[in-house]
């Protein structure tokens, strides 16, 4: 077909590929518009009104000369039904690099999605070669908003790429659907009036001498709204309709004029209606009637008593600025992975833009936007939508900031429900970007607050310079809009911020408020009761008195401001502070409460040095600490919660004495400090330390003669924690007899302490944990399965017990989900049976697991908890031969495990894991014979032990990882060179 000659190759690529799906729809039975393409696609409607009716002729053409045609060749070529080991479901969708269909892994039993390239005319060697490896820098990356590329293939000529299967739809048909579009005749014009539409009907006239059916065309135009005399605008439809045979057998053209006179709806706007007409003929010569079917938007006629039948009104879809906010905040954070991995998009559209069922938002279509020896997708250096390219790009620059645009423009098309440019032709459309020729989002919807607004508008700047500079620092503005924060894109006064953050922590700002009243009250009553002092020193006792109550009313203040950061903001108004337990200080941490708890620490400071023999000053510190390090520890901040634990240790040492703390209260204190300073050590893997530091809290609570039950509980925990250590320490110990007795030793003191405990503390739920792992150690321990299987339902049922009565308490839940996950898969492997209990205990645990994870989605703790677990599913589903099940359990544990590395990045154990888990995924895709995906997850992992800081590259964990991580480099390179050899 000999093409116009204003239209490039570029530009023809990609009007191909939808002629392509505009004639396999037509071959199935549909009769699509060439509108409904040309307003879906405006930045190629010209040449689609061009090169369409050019298609459609060719297939008319076509379909008679093949009488028996099944209907199976496109117009790319012929349709495809398998593809080595996939079997392609359905089609799902086009786009610039080729045909998307939904298939079958057979030897895996797995749906996925397959992208098949473009026929090979349009490829070369070199491009393929750049397709590969820009295949292979997307399969290296793990977001949980990117769209996951399993690998490439080729198959009798055709290339594809094997990606996951998502099911949702692509953001651009949620802000503009197609149905919408075609029945509205898309956007107003930028007058006000509506444009038109042209329905191409194609309706059968009497069979003419040949037997064949003529066609017609029908031209409907759009009602604009009311004129000035208050007349309705006239709607003229052209429709070549038959009139009765005339002398000659010949039929007439028949036009028909339609005023319509639809009322404006209550907004005083017009309505749109969809009206199928289906208009008769006259008989045919065997009396049947031919059916005309015109699909336009045209206004039902009056019913019988006067009123207008009720239309199907259409409306473009917008978002609410906050659905808005969030889709853009996890495509910008997927974006900064990619960036901070070196990889750019450079075609960030609504169209690459996935919404699963649950609303998550994922990137598709990673790095295939280059020039021609890099990506097939474009020729020339201009690649990518022009529609929504930064303005650099026109000048064949682009970088990180050039994405941010991307981003800022489908946020902009997401509130305003609109094109950011539209009615342009090709030739327009650069200027127009060049220009910035886009309406001001406060003209297009006036409820989009400032600060979002002030955000697009910084995001689609026209000068690089004055956008974000990175995805991140546009993720972070976005989530600072979120949580009612001030915004770094607009200046705000000091008055604003203490409003914003007064109105997003209303108890908190009560609290502190009478905090600071009474350290004003303080200091001005201590002032005073100076200055009365110096005055008049037979008043000394009063002064004194009157600053003791002083500092009494600040300590009650700050113990306000400590509980009410320490509490979850939806606990607020339902626990009385008064009657509160340490475990329900463990819920829904906070950045910002650690913030707080921090900034306190000073105030208590000042008044210890204040009032220097107040012993409840140094006890409220203490208190204040413990709980700050509690949250620190939940957020993965394990240096900060140590730092503060030490702090708190050398302040009751050189503190308390002064204060007149009683001897067995310090030491007290000091035990529960060391105890918490053990489980720090332990979450970073360091165990010399942690036992170092149980050991000092037993050292310090046996100090005491007669230790109450308080202190009892802190010892049998120091104790249980070093007779039962974490399976990692597990691992690491020799086993030998010795130290075996040592620990049974150790389990048997904490019994027997833990029995000695008043009946009114002995139900408590750290009593019930502690009981609970004692219980799970002997299991583990125990040579016989009746035994172990005995002492394990022990400990569950002491857990369960407990949450029956407190189903809210978190640390109980939490135990229980480590009782249930403490699986040794070892002894499971070698019987159905016990493999079939693994699973089902495994199950349970991720069910307990579940409201923890999504009450407290913050805390690292139950995120690793889940890893774990996933990882043992795998291994489980791997030795049943179901490696489709498990690795599906594996990716969802590495895609967990990325956000544990990108919250922390410096973690030692974070990435040594993550490794571990790229170790098994290498696994599974050598069993499968998939080298190229195996030498990527090898990759990974190598990538993951190189990025672990100098200083614990020597860490136990970090030197045994390497050691088997190399071990499956050296198999890796033998695997490669066994094919290369076949």
């Amino acid at each position: 077909m000999q093409l116009p000659d204003s239209i490039d190759d570029d530009t023809y690529a990609t009007v191909d590929i939808l002629a392509s799906d505009f004639v396999a729809r037509y071959r199935n039975g549909d009769r699509p518009t060439v509108e409904e393409y040309a307003l879906r696609h405006p930045d190629l409607s010209e040449p689609i009104r061009r090169v369409f009716p050019l298609v459609l002729s060719v297939e008319k053409v076509k379909v008679d000369q093949q009488s028996e045609s099944d209907g199976s060749a496109t117009l790319a070529g012929r349709v495809l039904k398998r593809l080595g080991d996939f079997q392609l479901v359905r089609e799902i969708g086009r786009g610039g690099m080729g045909i998307v269909y939904e298939a079958k892994q057979e030897s895996l039993g797995r749906r996925v999605a397959i992208k098949v390239l473009p026929k090979q005319s349009l490829l070369d060697d070199d491009a393929l070669q750049s397709f590969r490896r820009e295949a292979s820098t997307a399969a290296a990356m793990h977001h949980s908003n990117i769209v996951p590329i399993f690998g490439t293939g080729q198959c009798d000529g055709t290339h594809y790429l094997v990606m996951q299967l998502i099911r949702g739809k692509s953001l651009d048909r949620l802000i503009f659907p197609i149905d919408a579009l075609a029945r509205a005749g898309g956007p107003p014009s930028g007058d006000g009036s509506y444009a038109r539409q042209s329905v191409d009907c194609t309706q059968p006239k009497p069979p003419s001498g040949d037997g064949s059916y003529a066609r017609q065309d029908v031209d409907c135009t759009q009602p604009k709204p009311p004129s000035g005399d208050g007349s309705y605008a006239r709607q003229n439809v052209d429709c070549t309709q038959p009139k009765p045979p005339s002398g000659d057998g010949s039929y007439a053209r028949q036009s028909v004029d339609c005023e319509q006179n639809r009322p404006p709806s209550g907004d005083g706007s017009y309505a749109r209606q969809s009206v199928d007409c289906t208009q008769p003929k006259p008989p045919s010569g065997d009396g049947s009637y031919a059916r005309q079917s015109v699909d336009c938007a045209q206004p039902d006629p009056p019913s019988g008593d006067g009123s207008y039948e009720a239309g199907d009104e259409t409306q473009i879809q917008t978002f609410d600025c906050r659905t808005a906010a969030e889709i853009a905040v996890q495509i910008s954070d997927g974006l900064a992975y990619a960036h901070a991995n070196g990889v750019l998009h450079r075609d960030v559209k609504p169209a690459n833009i996935l919404i699963d069922e649950e609303g998550v938002a994922q990137l598709t279509d990673f790095g295939i936007a280059r020039n021609t020896r890099d990506d097939p997708t474009m020729t020339q250096a201009l690649s990518g939508s022009p529609r929504y390219m930064a303005p650099e790009r026109f000048q064949g620059q682009s970088d990180e900031r050039s994405d941010v645009y991307g981003v800022g423009l489908t946020l902009y098309e997401m509130l305003a429900g609109t094109p950011a440019f539209k009615d342009l032709t090709p030739h327009q459309l650069p200027e127009a970007v060049r220009l910035h020729f886009i309406k001001p989002l406060r003209d297009v919807r006036a409820d989009v607050p400032t600060d979002l607004r002030t955000i697009v508008a910084k995001a689609i700047n026209p000068e690089p310079a004055h956008r974000y500079q990175s995805a991140a620092d546009l993720r972070d503005d976005l989530n600072r809009f979120l949580k009612d924060e001030p915004i770094l894109a607009r200046r705000t006064t000091a008055l604003q911020r203490l409003v914003r953050w007064c109105r997003r922590n209303p108890k908190l700002a009560g609290v502190t408020g009478i905090a600071i009243v009474s350290m004003l009250a303080a200091t001005v009553a201590s002032s005073v009761g100076f200055a009365m002092i110096s005055a008049a020193n037979q008043r000394t006792s009063e002064a004194l008195a009157q600053s003791e109550q002083t500092v009494d009313l600040a300590l009650q203040s700050l113990d306000g401001v400590v509980d009410a950061v320490s509490i979850p903001a939806s606990a607020m108004g339902d626990i009385d502070t008064g009657e509160m337990d340490s475990t329900q200080f463990l819920l829904n941490p906070s950045p910002h409460a650690a913030s707080v708890l921090e900034n306190i620490q000073p105030l208590y400071k000042r008044l210890a040095n204040q009032a220097p023999t107040r012993p409840d000053i140094v006890r409220q510190m203490i208190e204040a600490s413990l709980r700050l390090s509690q949250i620190q520890q939940q957020l993965g901040q394990t240096d900060a919660a140590i730092s503060t634990l030490n702090q708190s240790i050398e302040l009751l040492q050189t503190r308390s004495d002064l204060a007149g703390l009683p001897t067995h209260e310090k030491r007290s204190l000091i035990t529960r400090l060391y105890n918490e300073l053990g489980k720090v050590y332990a979450l970073k893997l360091d165990y010399t330390k942690s036992d170092e530091a149980y050991a000092m809290a037993i050292q310090s609570g046996e100090a005491v003669a007669d230790p109450d039950d308080r202190l009892k509980l802190q010892l049998a925990h120091a104790f249980v924690s070093l007779g039962d250590p974490p399976p990692q320490r597990r691992r690491d110990q020799t086993g030998s007899p010795v130290e075996s007795q040592i620990a049974r030793e150790r389990l048997s003191t904490a019994k027997s302490l833990l029995s000695d405990l008043d009946p009114s503390v002995h139900d408590a739920s750290d009593v019930a944990v502690l009981r609970a792992r004692i219980h799970l150690a002997d299991s583990r321990r125990a040579k016989r399965p009746a035994v172990r299987q005995s002492e394990l339902l022990s400990a569950t049922e002491i857990l369960r017990e407990r949450l029956s009565r407190t189903p809210d308490d978190s640390p109980v839940r939490f135990a229980l989900v480590e009782v249930l996950a403490s699986v040794n898969l070892r002894r499971q492997f070698g019987s159905e049976r016990l493999a079939n209990k693994a699973d089902e205990r495994l199950h349970e645990a991720l069910a307990e697991l579940q409201p923890l994870r999504s009450t407290n989605p913050k805390t690292q703790l139950f995120a690793v908890s889940e890893v774990h677990i996933l990882h043992k599913l795998s291994s489980l589903a791997r030795s049943r031969g179901d490696f489709a099940l498990g690795l599906e359990r594996l990716e969802k544990a590495i895609a967990i495990q990325s956000s544990l590395v990108d919250a922390s990045p410096g973690s030692m154990p974070h990435r040594c894991w993550r490794a571990l888990l790229y170790r098994s995924h290498a696994e599974v895709h050598r069993r499968q014979g998939d080298t190229e995906a195996e030498r990527v997850a090898i990759s990974n992992a190598v990538a993951d032990l190189d990025a672990i800081e100098p200083e614990t590259k020597e860490h136990p964990f970090a030197v045994q990882t390497q050691q088997i991580i190399q071990k499956l480099v050296t198999e890796g390179k033998g695997n490669t060179s066994e094919t290369d050899t076949r």
